[in-house]
């Protein structure tokens, strides 16, 4: 039996307007790409690249200019933005290179927030051990009920991997996780990352420049010029 990809971007391109008069920015040019369920995959490439439109994308977030992303069996485009934010809501986590915490609210409460949205029959203790436990698993067990402003711009990010994780999504987009992370809080998130990946089954995408961490994945992507292609390392 064959098996459908989780993620199918067919003939992918986004392009930006740069002046009135002037040639368009193409940012990706008839991307390709297929990812199957459960699996892992690094996308490297310099800055401004594409990557991180690509995952915008492939979330929902972004529009193309032409072509088709499916996720799921959901044609990502088509969907109403009701249907877009709720799809997102219970599929995909994403860690986002700025952690984008609310300042007001704890980070037990940070964390929490998705849960709240489209899980009416969950209770609401049962999401508070969760997302306790999951900033337990990102080391921020003795940081629960600090405010952003009260945490490491490291910490921030570690809640921020938490609030991704809480819906258990089927998919997980992650753009440079361990950028604003030291050697043993990076390697500590990757492995958190790794172990959803191996109980959940959880699709993992991960935008990185670390060549170390793009080792460990199923596979490698590079993007050049628009264009991405497959990469042994």
């Amino acid at each position: 039996m064959k098996m459908t990809p989780f993620i199918d971007i067919r003939n992918l391109t986004k392009a930006y307007p740069i002046a009135e008069d002037g040639a368009p920015l193409t940012v990706l040019s008839g991307i390709e790409l297929k990812v199957f369920p459960g699996k892992t995959l690094a996308l490297v490439g310099p800055s401004g690249s594409g990557k991180s439109t690509l995952l915008n994308i492939i979330s929902g977030l972004d529009s193309p200019t032409s072509g088709e992303v499916w996720v799921s069996g959901n044609k990502v485009h088509d969907m109403s933005a009701k249907q877009a934010a709720s799809f997102r809501n219970q599929t995909i986590g994403f860690i986002f290179q700025s952690h984008h915490l609310l300042p007001a609210l704890t980070a037990l409460e940070n964390v929490m927030i998705p849960g709240l949205a489209g899980h009416e029959k969950r209770k609401d203790s049962l999401l508070k051990e969760r997302a306790i436990e999951l900033l337990k698993k990102v080391g921020l067990s003795e940081r629960v009920h600090h405010l952003p402003s009260q945490l490491s711009g490291g910490e921030r990010q570690r809640v921020a991997v938490a609030r991704a994780l809480i819906n258990e999504p089927k998919l997980l987009l992650a753009d440079e996780p361990t950028g604003a992370l030291d050697q043993a809080n990076a390697i500590r998130l990757m492995e958190l990352l790794f172990q959803l990946n191996q109980e959940f089954e959880t699709t993992l995408l991960v935008v990185t420049h670390s060549m170390d961490l793009a080792q460990k994945m199923d596979g490698t992507w590079s993007f050049e010029h628009g264009k991405l292609s497959q990469i042994k390392l």
